[in-house]
């Protein structure tokens, strides 16, 4: 009987055990679910961007404030966006830090137009920098690129930020555009200039949309902003030109074109435009040329459209200015750069030396008769409708 006794009592204390050391469990388990939220919870707070409920008003402490609270960790393309988006916000931040006595009569020019003060940096270590921003770009498409440059390279004499600005929006543009396994080829080299020295910088790669473009739709896209192809290559020409420099395009054959960039490199050559200056294309058609194709024919008529073209050229600033022929119509083209109020100088010049002109097939003169149509080209920053002449019509 005391054995009978004695084994509920310690049945019973082993189920007290049991029930304490399960309660002990319970707690220890709560305990630890509890710390592991809160631990979950700290890092999603720490985590969490912390935004101010006040906004800054200047655009660089927004673009601060939006990196340092960016949730993961930013990639090489991330960080180029964000001194991008820098870099363009001086300009943004020094029109917010004028004067307040400027008055509504001084208004900040267009930015591809505005004076900034040239600074000496070495150009081929800015190209290396940006061709190196470049490399995730050009190992999705695997293009490789060669840069090469003569010895003895002089400083450029420009804005470093804008320049790369137009520098990296032009290889872009290249790479997005080249097929896929193709090269790049950037060269420097010196050359002179009428005020001092410059750099010229030589872009050449392949662009398989070109090959059945004409020519001459081809070069106006350096001008034409409308176009959807053209407005990188315009915003790159308005930017050099607005370092005191000058961009220019060729198409030498199909779908190899070649991108001209002159940069000054003495302080004598840095020359900054002190007016707006606006672009024109000016056509001068053969209204005869029929004519002229029944009576020598075609062959003949093509090389007499040749003639005029080269002799146009000597005209203008070829080949930073255009000038292309389109043989079969009779039509020869001219695209300048010209200060707002002097576009008929150039126009009238083009019109006299071609009037007091004889033309030759062969050993017999042809009698010719032009017709000239001066009209102003659409550019991103510096059309402007109400500048342009009044006077401008078909002579």
């Amino acid at each position: 009987m005391a054995v009978r006794t004695k084994k509920p009592k310690r049945a019973a204390s082993t189920k007290a055990r049991a029930r304490i050391s399960s309660k002990t469990k319970g707690a220890k388990s709560a305990k630890a679910s509890r710390k592991a939220a809160g631990t979950r919870a700290v890092k999603k707070t720490a985590s969490a961007p912390s935004i101010p409920q006040t906004l800054p008003d200047d655009l660089k402490s927004l673009v601060d404030l939006l990196e340092k609270s960016w949730p993961t960790a930013k990639t090489r393309d991330v960080t180029r966006v964000f001194s991008a988006i820098r870099a363009a916000a001086r300009p943004h931040d020094e029109e917010q830090t004028l004067p307040a006595d400027t008055g509504p009569t001084a208004a900040p020019a267009p930015e591809a137009q505005r004076p900034r003060a040239p600074q000496s940096f070495d150009l081929l270590d800015l190209l290396r920098r940006t061709l190196t921003a470049h490399d995730l770009l050009f190992l999705r498409r695997r293009i490789t690129y060669h840069i090469a440059a003569s010895a003895g390279l002089s400083r450029v004499h420009a804005d470093p930020d804008r320049v790369q600005a137009a520098t990296a929006s032009l290889l872009e543009y290249m790479a997005t555009h080249a097929p896929r396994g193709s090269r790049i080829t950037v060269q420097l080299k010196e050359i002179p200039l009428r005020s001092g020295s410059g750099i010229e910088v030589l872009y050449s790669g392949t662009d398989d949309s070109l090959h059945h473009i004409d020519k001459t739709a081809f070069l106006q896209r350096m001008y034409e902003a409308e176009s959807e192809d053209g407005v990188v290559l315009v915003h790159c020409r308005e930017i050099i030109a607005s370092q005191g420099g000058q961009m220019w395009a060729d198409l030498p054959s199909p779908s190899k074109p070649l991108y001209h960039m002159i940069l000054p490199s003495s302080a004598t050559a840095v020359q900054v435009a002190t007016q707006p200056h606006q672009m024109f294309k000016y056509d001068i058609s053969i209204a005869n040329y029929a004519n002229v194709r029944k009576r020598f024919g075609i062959k003949k008529s093509l090389s007499l459209v040749g003639q005029i073209e080269m002799y146009v050229r000597a005209l203008v600033r070829h080949p930073i200015d255009i000038v292309t022929a389109v043989r079969e119509k009779g039509v020869i083209t001219t695209i300048y750069e010209s200060p707002r109020g002097a576009a008929q100088s150039v126009a009238s010049r083009i019109s006299q030396r071609l009037g007091n002109e004889e033309f030759h097939i062969g050993k017999r003169a042809v009698d010719l008769l032009f017709r000239y149509n001066l009209a102003p080209l659409r550019t991103s920053t510096s059309y402007n409708a109400e500048a342009v002449d009044k006077g401008l019509h078909a002579s």
